[in-house]
């Protein structure tokens, strides 16, 4: 399993690095405003300065900001602007930690011979749950913000990713293939209590909850294509938000809740949009050649 997770990302990062050379010449960012209303500020991950590195945005304006230099991905904002993201570095990939000014970053987990990912802020900005692969598979772990304390609170044989809190930070969701496909599932912030939110032959990934914990954003392709769906916290009452040809991945909440920010392929574009936790009023926030991908929304 380890094998395959790693040669996954290589791939991944192949993919990014060739659209980068085709995109190299343009510079151009173009913004469709939603409102005037929109709150706090997106990181996300894109290849435009030819390597994948980390950015920030603010929804309502044209502007863009490079963040980091390095082979970095998966960025997650903090409501205290700090910005969490994996950065590959040799044979292994650890867990970095900056604010949104870009001072020199902190490494988190100094893990030798071993990928640590997806990072994700609790709510209170204490505590980073992540995946690691330092057991020989990749199973979900949390430490403090400060990097000590990791503690290992999946174990099994199989793929367990895209962790993330609960408004309280009681709970943690997240995707597994232990029935074979990919589902969503929930536990106790201390590893117990593990119950099955989904159970099909499809794939449901990412998901995340709203601020208020009412709703949990995912993804799904149980229509054919990855599209964005709702549920309820008890995996009842599920929403399908878009319907179109192409594939939506990777949802994040804004900090009111009104909003999901995700990434959209428009031909060979990869693009940053919001849709409104309705379904409806979708627009586009990037409009480049490059890849611009993996949202993360918080308060300013």
């Amino acid at each position: 399993m380890r094998v395959s997770a790693r040669l996954f990302v290589i791939l991944c990062m192949s993919l990014f690095m060739l659209v980068a050379c085709d995109s190299s010449d343009d510079d151009d960012f173009s913004s469709q405003s939603a409102s005037d209303d929109l709150e706090g500020r997106i990181v996300f991950q894109s290849n435009r300065s030819n390597q994948l590195t980390v950015y920030m945005m603010d929804p309502d304006e044209d502007e863009i900001e490079q963040l980091t230099q390095g082979r970095d991905s998966h960025p997650d904002l903090s409501s205290d602007s700090r910005i969490v993201y994996e950065s590959i570095s040799g044979d292994q990939q650890d867990l970095f930690l900056i604010t949104d000014e870009g001072e020199t970053p902190r490494n988190l987990t100094r893990t030798d011979d071993a990928w640590e990912y997806h990072p994700s802020w609790s709510p209170d900005n204490t505590q980073i749950v992540y995946v690691s692969d330092q057991d020989g598979d990749e199973e979900i772990w949390v430490m403090s913000s400060s990097g000590y304390g990791q503690t290992q609170l999946t174990d099994n044989d199989v793929f367990d990713t895209q962790p993330d809190w609960s408004p309280d930070t009681s709970q943690i969701i997240y995707q597994s293939n232990l029935d074979g496909d990919n589902e969503l599932y929930l536990m106790d912030a201390d590893g117990s209590n593990i119950a099955a939110l989904t159970d099909n032959d499809n794939e449901d990934l990412a998901p995340e909850f709203s601020p208020d914990g009412s709703l949990i954003v995912f993804v799904s392709d149980r229509d054919g294509n990855n599209e964005l769906y709702t549920m309820t916290p008890d995996g009842e009452t599920v929403t399908r938000l878009t319907d179109n040809d192409t594939d939506d991945n990777h949802p994040t909440w804004s900090p009111d809740g009104e909003w999901i920010a995700y990434q959209s392929m428009d031909g060979s574009n990869v693009d940053i949009y919001i849709i409104k936790a309705d379904g409806t009023n979708i627009m586009r926030l990037t409009d480049h050649r490059a890849i611009d991908s993996d949202p993360s929304w918080n308060t300013d």
